[in-house]
């Protein structure tokens, strides 16, 4: 991963902490399906999120990114985690959100951090 989307993972998880996600795991990987970046309880749902960090907004900005297939994949790794690691989790609410991130690549300020929910 380049340093800018490990930076974008960073302020992601903080922004979750700061708002009282409980983290559970972190770049959870199965190899056959990819990653989901952080998996966290928000009360008694359980959040599966991606996290989308650019330096600009050309191309559709962090959101554009989140094609069909993504999702399909996405649900895939969230499907394995939910009949092996987090079988405890199965019958809790669910839901995926996109944290976008887009920073000053000079800076490292951020320029905007959005939270999205796009289902399951």
């Amino acid at each position: 991963m380049n340093p800018i989307g490990i930076y974008g993972e960073e302020l992601a998880h903080k922004y979750l902490v700061s708002r009282s996600y409980k983290i559970l795991f972190r770049n959870y990987a199965k190899p056959r399906w990819g990653e989901i970046d952080v998996i966290a309880l928000d009360g008694d749902e359980i959040v599966f999120v991606e996290v989308k960090t650019r330096t600009q907004r050309g191309f559709g900005g962090p959101l554009a990114s989140i094609t069909p297939h993504k999702l399909n994949s996405l649900n895939q790794s969230i499907n394995y985690f939910l009949t092996h690691e987090g079988n405890i989790y199965i019958d809790y609410p669910k839901r995926i959100d996109v944290i976008a991130i887009i920073i000053d690549k000079n800076t490292k300020k951020i320029d905007s951090l959005e939270q999205f929910t796009v289902g399951i």
